[in-house]
């Protein structure tokens, strides 16, 4: 059984028998369980649901019930290991992957599992790994996919600014200009020192906002690392324009206080 497959008969199920995303699915699971209880297609599809609810004790008998009717049943080390995921048992989650990957070596959706157990672990260079073999053979990879493995890279032992540079800019040119995307950029060439480049990313990043006055100050921050005073003082200056326009109770707001606190004292290191 494929798991796309399983996938598409939970989600059927959830959409025929409920008014909301599980009403009334897991219930008539039950019934069908009662009248077929050979079916090991309805266990699995039980323990879906309970894993939706984080039920992770019913969802691992359910699945060890499907195995004991099918014992080819596929994925089933795959649910095992989010399972143990799911009761924060990460280094049983990583065994039941590998017994997975013997299967299906190059499975994305297995390889990213195995590297979030190892990036929950600390284990962040093994995590990294994990998760540059799986973009070896990305199935449809979403922007959290990357940042996960971004962040993955940062922490490791053996970071590589520049491998991580490529990264993101492949995400980039894959997903287009994300502002996520463009943050953890310019994060990370802030960071390393990096301020020319930084300021480019900025410039892209306020094409990508309606709010601006964060990303100026950045800009100001980027500048007076270059020493380019003069430029940040006329960043600063917008941002002022910016929070003389806004309303008194606006200003009050944490966030935005914050904003002005953190120009006050840029201004103060001009």
């Amino acid at each position: 059984m494929q798991r796309a497959l399983i996938y598409l008969i939970f989600l059927t199920l959830c959409t025929v028998f409920a008014h909301g995303p599980d009403d009334g699915v897991l219930e008539k699971l039950t019934q069908q369980i009662k009248a077929s209880p050979e079916n090991a297609k309805l266990y699995l599809q039980r323990a879906l649901i309970n894993e939706r609810h984080e039920d992770w004790k019913a969802c691992e008998e359910d699945l060890l019930k499907a195995q004991t009717l099918q014992a080819d049943l596929t994925d089933f080390n795959y649910f095992m290991g989010r399972v143990a995921m799911g009761q924060a048992k990460d280094q049983r989650a990583i065994e039941y992957f590998d017994k997975s990957l013997k299967q299906n070596p190059k499975d994305f959706e297995i390889l990213f599992a195995k590297g979030r157990a190892y990036f929950s672990l600390k284990k962040y260079s093994l995590a990294a790994a994990s998760f540059d073999q799986a973009f070896e053979n990305p199935k449809d990879p979403l922007p959290n996919h990357v940042i996960e493995r971004v962040q993955a890279h940062q922490l490791a032992s053996s970071s590589n600014v520049a491998a991580i540079t490529q990264i993101i800019r492949q995400a980039l040119e894959q997903f287009g200009p994300l502002l996520m995307l463009q943050i953890e950029l310019y994060n990370l060439q802030y960071k390393s020192g990096k301020y020319t480049h930084a300021l480019l990313t900025l410039d892209q990043i306020l094409e990508n906002v309606s709010r601006k006055e964060k990303w100026l100050i950045e800009k100001a921050r980027c500048y007076i690392a270059l020493k380019q005073n003069e430029k940040a003082a006329e960043n600063l200056k917008t941002v002022d324009q910016i929070f003389e326009k806004m309303p008194k109770v606006i200003k009050k707001r944490k966030l935005i206080s914050d904003l002005i606190q953190q120009a006050d004292k840029l201004k103060s290191e001009l």
